[in-house]
């Protein structure tokens, strides 16, 4: 089966109740979340675990044992006490994270995954992923009988950010380079608008989302390196983490359809 239709939503709240039957979901947190989890699984983690609140990371981490566990993850941006690490990719190293399970919660990415759960498959995607994820989304939807692929930005808050949807946007050129000419359209006026965000360049999209207000507050708090990091390398890492049976993200590559 070809998709035939493309979603996308603005924000993390905006996938609370929404149909993802026919469905494969691709959440989108750019700054950082999704971009901390590619990057760790790139770089060798076992599995990633997305939680809702730190005293379910703990609580996880006890259960799976504490020493096969790497803590990560933010609140207000910053590191949650008690974890061991924060929600910047370049923490998430090989010598970090090989062989390890991450347990990871942040304040919209790790809600945009349980709230995209529902869909016939949910990757996380990234600016640094970008054409692997939307390959990927392409080649899961055929399997697994979808027509539709719907982008699922986290945003900030239940606002929007340009940076998720630049994102988005620049995916859903991918998939329709790929698709049939005229035999994919969007499902709502709002991704037609949100989707003309878009270049169709990957850089320029990466430096339009340098205009976002979230973007602007990650380099206020001290982490441009992370800013850098996660906009202005787009397409370099192959790894698209999907949602497997158990609730764990895990490299694509390394996963059956």
């Amino acid at each position: 089966m070809s998709i035939k239709t493309i979603g996308i939503l603005p924000t993390a709240q905006s996938a609370e109740g929404y149909d993802f039957s026919r469905s494969v979901a691709v959440v989108i947190d750019v700054l950082r979340a999704t971009s901390v989890i590619t990057v760790a699984l790139s770089n060798g983690a076992s599995a990633v675990a997305p939680v809702l609140s730190p005293d379910e990371g703990f609580a996880l981490a006890e259960r799976l044992g504490r020493g096969n566990v790497i803590l990560g993850g933010e609140r207000n941006a910053d590191r949650i006490p008690g974890f061991d690490l924060g929600n910047s990719p370049q923490d998430y190293t090989p010598e970090a994270v090989t062989g390890k399970t991450v347990v990871i919660t942040t304040t919209n990415g790790t809600v945009a995954l349980r709230n995209s759960l529902g869909a016939r498959a949910v990757l996380a995607a990234s600016l640094l992923n970008y054409e692997a994820a939307a390959r990927k989304a392409l080649a899961l939807a055929q399997a697994r009988e979808a027509d539709k692929i719907v982008f699922v930005c986290s945003g900030n808050y239940g606002v929007l950010t340009l940076e998720d949807c630049c994102c988005a946007a620049t995916m859903a050129d991918v998939v329709l380079g790929l698709a049939p000419a005229g035999s994919v359209g969007f499902e709502t006026d709002e991704a037609v608008a949100l989707h003309n965000l878009s270049f169709g360049r990957p850089q320029a999209d990466a430096s339009l989302a340098t205009m976002s207000r979230h973007y602007k507050r990650l380099l206020d708090k001290g982490y441009a390196a992370d800013a850098d990091l996660c906009l202005r390398h787009p397409g370099t890492i192959s790894a698209v983490p999907l949602v497997c049976a158990d609730g764990l993200l895990r490299d694509s590559r390394a996963v059956s359809k």
